[in-house]
């Protein structure tokens, strides 16, 4: 009995020091959890409070600004701004031109992003049906893309280039792209004039000089109308 009763008075005398080794063993395990939180809390500040600040400084303060300078009259050199709320949006609102902005805005955000898409469609589906020349015409425009200059230069593509000569001109065209220029864009009619004279300088053998003067008087009478329409909106 003494015995028994000695080693139950020694187990739960130990109990408190296990528990107390216990804790000194999980109390390091969560000040380090705790530190590595803190230490990645800091990195995340650190790397996108530089990004958000600046964002704010430069597109999100400017923003605020003009919202509230929209609301105000001032002509920019007096010191004291007038707020009068909606006044100036209801202005805008009434004013014909400003509508007629806004109308041509909308017309062509909507044919230039709906024209756009249905256009690249229709000529997704077109390379993907069965036509004629379709491996050619899908090189010839995917080409920019999927093509750089080390895999140009590569033995394999030097190679392809040699078998397939047409395929090797139209890449080597591609440098030498350009946008169009204003006249193609905005005088009517304008590439079907540029083109003419070009095929009259390579077709005909016509004097270049006589020909250049000749599509420049051209293309000068029919820009006049866009000229006028122009200045008109002014």
């Amino acid at each position: 009995m003494p015995v028994t009763v000695e080693n139950r008075m020694l187990n739960r005398a130990s109990l408190p020091t296990s528990r107390e080794v216990d804790g000194v063993g999980v109390a390091p395990q969560q000040a380090a959890r705790r530190a590595f939180w803190r230490t990645e809390w800091f990195l995340f500040l650190l790397f996108v409070g530089s990004n958000l600040l600046l964002f704010g400084i430069f597109s999100y303060w400017p923003m605020l600004s003009n919202l509230y300078l929209s609301l105000t009259r001032w002509d920019m050199i007096s010191p004291v701004k007038t707020f009068v709320g909606p006044a100036n949006f209801a202005y805008l609102l009434n004013d014909n031109t400003f509508r007629a902005v806004l109308r041509n805005l909308a017309v062509f955000t909507a044919g230039a992003v709906g024209g756009s898409l249905v256009l690249g469609l229709a000529t997704a589906l077109l390379l993907n049906q069965k036509l004629r020349w379709r491996n050619g015409a899908r090189a010839v425009l995917f080409a920019p893309t999927l093509l750089s200059g080390a895999a140009i230069e590569s033995q394999e593509m030097q190679a392809f280039f040699a078998d397939n000569l047409n395929f090797r001109s139209a890449v080597e065209q591609l440098a030498l792209t350009e946008p169009q220029d204003s006249a193609r864009v905005f005088i009517p009619n304008g590439d079907q004039i540029i083109g003419g004279g070009l095929e009259r300088i390579t077709i005909n053998l016509e004097d270049p000089q006589v020909v250049f003067d000749d599509v420049a008087n051209t293309l000068t009478q029919e820009a006049q109308p866009v000229i006028e329409a122009i200045a008109a909106l002014g």
